[in-house]
C-alpha cells in the first residue's frame, strides 16, 4: 500500500538573538557570562538574583505531539517558553537522566546559531530577547533504546541585561519522559510497538533530483496509521494523513520537490503508539 503525502513549503522564521546575562557559577564571585555553562539544570543558577528560584519566571515545556512519551530510539521536539514580566531576554540550561541520574539520549538544539551541548546538556549561546514577556527555545531529544522512565532537568533565566548577576531571576522545571510506554487495558499491560513494529525513511538525506522519499513501517495488526511531518520549529508542514492498513509492511511516499533545505521529523501514530524519525533535504 502507497499513500502520497503532499508537502508544502514552510520557512523558518529569522530568530532574533541578544547579548545578555546568563547562567554562571564561580566559587566566591558572582559574575555573568552571555554563553551560557551547564551543570545548573538540577541546581538552578543560584548565583542569580536571591540565590533560589523566583516564581516570577514561568517555565513551560511543551512537546510537539502532545506527549511525553516516545518509542526507544525515537525523538521528542520540545520547546521550552521562558517568561517573566519585567525582564528582557532569557537562557536555559535543560539535561535529561535516567533512574540512576546519568545523562541519558542526545539532546540538539533546532537551531544551533542560538544553543549549543556540551557534556549532553543543553545551553544557550546567547541569551534571546523576550518578546510580550517571553521567549522559546525549540530542541529535540532522541531517546536511548533501553525502554524506561527517564527525566528532563531544565533550569530557566530571566536576565535584565546589566552585564551583572545582580536583578535576575530564575526557576527550574522536571518532566518524566517515558520511553516505550506501556497501556493499561482493563486487569492487563498492552506493551508498546504491538501496532507500529518499525519506521524508517530512505534516502536520508535526500536531494532535490531524488525528488522523493519513502516512509517504510511494519505494523503488527491492522491498525489505523496518522502521518504528520514537522519542521525543526515543531510546526506541521503538512495536514495530518489518515490511512488503514493491515498487518505487514507499507510505504507512504514523501513528495520533497517543495521543501526547503533542513531536517524534518515524521511522527507516525498508531492506537497509542508512536514513532518520531528524522530525514534532512538538501539542495
Amino acid at each position: 500500500m502507497k499513500t502520497m503525502v503532499t508537502l508544502s513549503i514552510v520557512k523558518k522564521a529569522t530568530i532574533a538573538l541578544f547579548a545578555a546575562t546568563a547562567f554562571v557559577w564561580l566559587p566566591s564571585v558572582a559574575s555573568a557570562s552571555v554563553a551560557g555553562i551547564t551543570g545548573v539544570s538540577k541546581e538552578g543558577c543560584t548565583c542569580h538574583g536571591s540565590g533560589s528560584p523566583s516564581a516570577a519566571t514561568s517555565l513551560v515545556l511543551s512537546s510537539s505531539s502532545g506527549k511525553f512519551e516516545v518509542e526507544p530510539g525515537g525523538t521528542l521536539i520540545l520547546t521550552l517558553q521562558i517568561s517573566h514580566p519585567s525582564q528582557v531576554a532569557g537562557g536555559l540550561n535543560v539535561s535529561v537522566r535516567d533512574e540512576a541520574m546519568a545523562k541519558s539520549g542526545t539532546l540538539a538544539p533546532e537551531n544551533a546559531d542560538e544553543m549549543r551541548v556540551t557534556s549532553k546538556e543543553l545551553t544557550h549561546k546567547m541569551p534571546k530577547g523576550f518578546v510580550n514577556g517571553k521567549t522559546t527555545f525549540t530542541f529535540t531529544w532522541t531517546a536511548p533504546t533501553t525502554p524506561g522512565s527517564y527525566t528532563l532537568y531544565a533550569a530557566g533565566n530571566a536576565v535584565n541585561l546589566n552585564g551583572q548577576s545582580s536583578g535576575d531571576f530564575f526557576n527550574m522545571i522536571t518532566q518524566e519522559i517515558t520511553v516505550g510506554p506501556t497501556t493499561g487495558v482493563g486487569e492487563e499491560l498492552v506493551a508498546a510497538n504491538t501496532l507500529l513494529r518499525s519506521v524508517d525513511i530512505a534516502p536520508s538525506p535526500v536531494s532535490v533530483a531524488e525528488g522523493t522519499a519513502e516512509i517504510r513501517y511494519k505494523l503488527g495488526q491492522a491498525a489505523n496509521v496518522t502521518i504528520e511531518l514537522f519542521d525543526v520549529n515543531g510546526r506541521p508542514v503538512q495536514p495530518t494523513e489518515n490511512t488503514a492498513g493491515d498487518a505487514g509492511e507499507h510505504v507512504a511516499v514523501i513528495d520533497t520537490r517543495r521543501l526547503a533545505s533542513g531536517m524534518y521529523i515524521a511522527v507516525l501514530r498508531a492506537g497509542n503508539e508512536q514513532i518520531a524519525k528524522h530525514f534532512t533535504v538538501v539542495r
